[in-house]
C-alpha cells in the first residue's frame, strides 16, 4: 500500500464525509461511518498498510535470526583463522624457519618484546601511580 493511495482515500473519505453532513446535518455517527465505509476504500487502505507492516515485521524477525546465524559462522571462521595462524607460527618456530616467500604473501618471524603482566597491583610503589603529563 502506497502513501499516495492512503492519502487519496483519506481525501475522498474526508470530502464525502463533509458532503454527507452538509446534506443531512442530523445524521447519526453510526450511519455516517457505515455509509463512508461502504462508499470509500479507506478501511481497506489502512488494512493493507497494517498488513504490509506485519509482513515487514516478519522479515525483520527472519533477518535478525539469519544475522545471528551468520554472526556465529563469522565467529567460527575467525577462530579457525586464528588457529591456522598459530599453527603456522608454532611450526615455523619449531622448524627454525625465519622466512617463507610465496607468490601471494611473505611469512616472517620477528622477535617481539615480552609484554608486562601485572598480577598484583599492591606491590607497585605509590609514586608509580602519580599521573604524568603527556
Amino acid at each position: 500500500m502506497s502513501h499516495i493511495t492512503l492519502d487519496f482515500e483519506l481525501t475522498r473519505f474526508t470530502a464525502l464525509r463533509r458532503q454527507i453532513i452538509e446534506a443531512d446535518p442530523e445524521i447519526d455517527e453510526t450511519t455516517l461511518l457505515d455509509t463512508l465505509e461502504g462508499a470509500t476504500n479507506l478501511h481497506e487502505a489502512i488494512g493493507a498498510l497494517v498488513r504490509s507492516a506485519l509482513e515487514d515485521e516478519c522479515l525483520v524477525t527472519g533477518l535478525k535470526a539469519r544475522l545471528g546465524e551468520l554472526k556465529e559462522r563469522l565467529d567460527r571462521i575467525q577462530i579457525r583463522i586464528d588457529n591456522k595462524r598459530q599453527l603456522a607460527l608454532s611450526t615455523m618456530e619449531e622448524a627454525g624457519i625465519e622466512k617463507i616467500l610465496e607468490p601471494d604473501f611473505t611469512l616472517s618471524l620477528r622477535a617481539t618484546p615480552p609484554s608486562v603482566l601485572v598480577t598484583d597491583e599492591t606491590v607497585i610503589p605509590e609514586w608509580f601511580w602519580i599521573p604524568q603529563p603527556a
